[in-house]
């Protein structure tokens, strides 16, 4: 990938991430009921949900590198949105050791699920288009 398409493709993918992990954060708020005062989306803490969100645009970009081996794309694209997770989400808010270590593995949980969807999405695409590409005409046009 070319630099530009890479710069344009990390800015836009942590654009997108950004609007998914703020609109998330603001219904996680609504649905705990939690008043405006107590954990509002100040600031710094949306700053840091960008940067988590650009990690996380790095790590997609890392993962769409075909040339390194699968497992270790997982391993890396993994350990980017766990440090990102960590970093932006669980270290600002000043929570006991216990809480982080069940956040993270809430998150690696969660981070399986979506893998495990995303890998079955992909393996049925695949599919249909093996076996879309195997059909072969039995009527010819010419009589």
């Amino acid at each position: 990938m070319e630099i530009k398409k890479l710069i344009k493709f990390v800015f836009t993918r942590s654009c997108i991430y950004f609007t998914l992990i703020t609109a998330l954060y603001m219904a996680i708020l609504q649905i705990a009921n939690i008043e405006d005062g107590a954990a509002a989306a100040e600031a710094p803490r949306i700053l840091l949900f960008y940067l988590a969100s650009l990690l996380g645009s790095i790590a997609a970009a890392i993962w769409g590198i075909s040339k390194i081996n699968t497992v270790l794309r997982v391993l890396i694209h993994y350990f980017i949105w766990v440090f990102a997770f960590y970093a932006c989400m669980l270290l600002p808010t000043n929570m006991p050791s216990s809480n982080m270590v069940t956040g993270i593995v809430l998150f690696t949980l969660f981070y399986a699920i979506i893998m495990v969807v995303t890998a079955l999405f992909k393996a049925r695409l695949k599919a249909n288009r093996e076996v879309s590409s195997e059909y072969k005409s039995q009527f010819s046009k010419n009589k």
